[in-house]
């Protein structure tokens, strides 16, 4: 439980990284970064909507910090996209290993 809980916290971080490069180093603070990250990734767990209510919680902050429309849906777009892409490899590396396991077993 340990190791997942610190690979969770380790994903939302990197995502706050990432999400304060693709906004601007000096219009998102580290933490503020990670908080919106943890809002838009983390809501969708607990509300059936999910990832809009998340999404339109970063996209209000977002704008609150000053940046204008479409550099926050620029922002939001790719950071959505490169979730995706990350997710995708992390799925096809399981299967890759689930595969060769497979083909050892028998």
């Amino acid at each position: 439980l340990f190791p997942a809980t610190l690979f969770e916290g380790l994903a939302y971080l990197l995502s706050g990284v990432r999400l304060r490069r693709l906004a601007g180093p000096n219009r998102v603070s580290r933490s503020a970064a990670t908080g919106i990250e943890l809002v838009v990734n983390g809501l969708g767990l607990l509300t059936p909507a999910s990832p809009a209510e998340g999404l339109a919680f970063g996209a209000s902050e977002l704008s609150r910090r000053g940046l204008d429309r479409r550099r926050v849906a620029l922002t939001l777009g790719f950071s959505q996209w490169f979730s995706l892409r990350v997710f995708l490899l992390v799925n096809a590396l399981n299967l890759f290993v689930a595969r060769c396991r497979c083909a050892v077993d028998s």
